[in-house]
């Protein structure tokens, strides 16, 4: 059906060819969004149906990506893995089996900001905390290749503290205290913490023998819990 999209009084997008809306958010963005626009574009589409996502996608790019805001929700990290790679990795003992992942930021992604990225992610030597286990992001890692990106956001690596030590609470709170006590001369002037926030994961599980770029079946969800999102020196 051809669309042409007409902004209406109350500053919405509307299609003028469009009969009711279906019930379903996705139906209508699949019927209009990816045949006319060649991709769901959220700034297209600000119907009552489809609405921007409530959580905003807030300063993602460095150094915006470890803002730890408060009053702002943990970032959704997401990353879609095949079913034998995920348990390559969380039964890895060396602690170096590194597998292909497709990685991106659930609200920014939803908000048109960020695409899905192929990345290399890998277990860090750390205990695990039941199954939940941290994990070194290699977001360079395919560089070159299809989704594949010098950096993310100006990152080229990222690590997810599961908190082992203690929790992450108490270790998020302990590298903003050294962040202060930068600020207020405790430390020499040539050391820099780094800059550290919390972040969630998810896994999304995909049947072996899928391809990563293109399955759109059925996954898997495994939420992870809250990670430590800390900054790595290797940034540009």
């Amino acid at each position: 059906m051809a669309c042409v999209w007409e902004k209406d009084w109350y500053g919405y997008y509307k299609c003028n060819t469009a009969p009711k809306p279906p019930d379903s958010c996705s139906e209508r963005c699949e019927e209009h969004c990816e045949t006319d626009h060649g991709s769901c574009n959220w700034s297209l589409v600000e119907t009552k149906c489809c609405p921007k996502p409530k959580q905003e996608c807030y300063a993602i790019d460095y150094p915006g990506l470890y803002d730890s805001d408060p009053t702002k929700k943990p970032r959704e990290l997401i990353v879609k893995i095949k079913h034998n790679d995920l348990y390559a990795i969380m039964n890895d003992h060396t602690f170096e089996q590194e597998v292909p992942a497709l990685f991106w930021e659930k609200s920014c992604k939803a908000w048109g900001k960020d695409d899905p990225i192929k990345i290399g992610i890998r277990k860090k030597k750390a205990n695990g905390v039941g199954t939940k286990f941290s994990y070194k992001l290699n977001l360079n890692r395919y560089k070159g290749e299809c989704k594949g990106v010098h950096h993310w956001h100006g990152v080229k690596k990222m690590s997810l503290e599961n908190g082992d030590n203690q929790n992450v609470i108490a270790e998020n709170l302990a590298w903003k205290l050294q962040e202060i006590a930068k600020d207020h001369g405790v430390y020499p002037w040539w050391y820099k913490p780094p800059k550290a926030n919390l972040a969630t994961l998810t896994f999304l599980v995909i049947p072996e023998g899928e391809d990563l770029h293109t399955y759109d079946g059925h996954v898997v969800e495994k939420p992870q819990g809250v990670y430590v999102n800390m900054e790595q020196s290797k940034l540009t």
